[in-house]
């Protein structure tokens, strides 16, 4: 477990606070992370509107902190700026946070705009996001930077509401990867979680996620991994499945910077 020097910026606007907080409080407990609840204000006119005051915003952290038995040490503040980006990097910086988690999907490109500016972890959580009824989830994975933190987040909320996780490879027809010692590292991280695995033969990567997607509470998938013009012209699959998805999405994006991520090297 990492020391009490690392922690989880979650940042609060308008009403749109609450529906991704379970997810920030169950990363900051399993990492043993200080939990930091911020209202990010953004002094553009375009952004801005009515908004929570940091004494509502306190109230509902206290109000769920009670009722969910948050053990996370919990701190914040408000920050202001330009936009809602710049606001969210400001606190990033202001807290040293290792990880931030977006509420409602990264609302138009802000996950993105954000990472880019920071070097922690950078998750997003769909709107359709409500932890009572989370039973089961579901972790697609494949090689890259981000293949560990999807299989640490996931272990995170299924610790948090005692979960199970299915593992789904898509073995697309052009994959190089080595579907088996990928599940098998999977595995291996997710101990003390109840886990299954499958491998799904051909098909379109996103679509076949998609239609899983139905079948479970939860999907958690790394973010994209090409840069903005490929996906332009290609498409993403993270970006499709959070489009696609039957149920809610967390999108996770690992951290840039040695020693300011949360979650374990990628899978191999």
């Amino acid at each position: 477990q990492p020391d009490g020097s690392r922690s989880v910026l979650y940042p609060a606007w308008r009403s749109k606070a609450g529906n991704s907080f379970d997810v920030a409080t169950a990363i900051a407990e399993t990492y043993g992370a200080q939990l930091i609840v911020a209202r990010v204000d953004a002094t553009d006119t375009r952004e801005s509107g009515p908004g929570q005051s940091p004494e509502e915003i306190v109230g509902q952290l206290l109000e769920a902190r009670e009722r969910n038995g948050i053990a996370a040490p919990v701190d914040g503040g408000v920050v202001s700026a330009g936009t809602r980006a710049r606001a969210i990097t400001t606190a990033v910086d202001r807290y040293d946070v290792d990880a931030v988690i977006l509420p409602n999907g990264g609302n138009q490109g802000i996950d993105s705009r954000v990472a880019k500016r920071v070097g922690c972890d950078v998750l997003t959580v769909s709107s359709g996001y409500r932890a009572p009824r989370i039973s089961s989830i579901l972790a697609p994975i494949a090689g890259g930077k981000h293949s560990g933190g999807v299989v640490d987040a996931a272990g995170a909320l299924a610790g948090a509401h005692d979960a199970w996780v299915e593992l789904l490879y898509v073995h697309a027809e052009d994959a190089i990867e080595q579907p088996d010692s990928l599940i098998e590292a999977a595995i291996r991280r997710l101990e003390g979680v109840d886990v299954d695995s499958r491998i799904i033969e051909g098909g379109p990567v996103a679509d076949t996620i998609s239609q899983e997607s139905e079948y479970y509470d939860v999907t958690v998938i790394g973010a994209p991994r090409k840069g903005r013009l490929r996906q332009f012209v290609f498409g993403s699959t993270a970006r499709d499945v959070q489009r696609g998805a039957s149920n809610a999405v967390v999108m996770v994006r690992r951290g840039s910077e040695p020693g300011r991520s949360l979650f374990s090297a990628p899978l191999e």
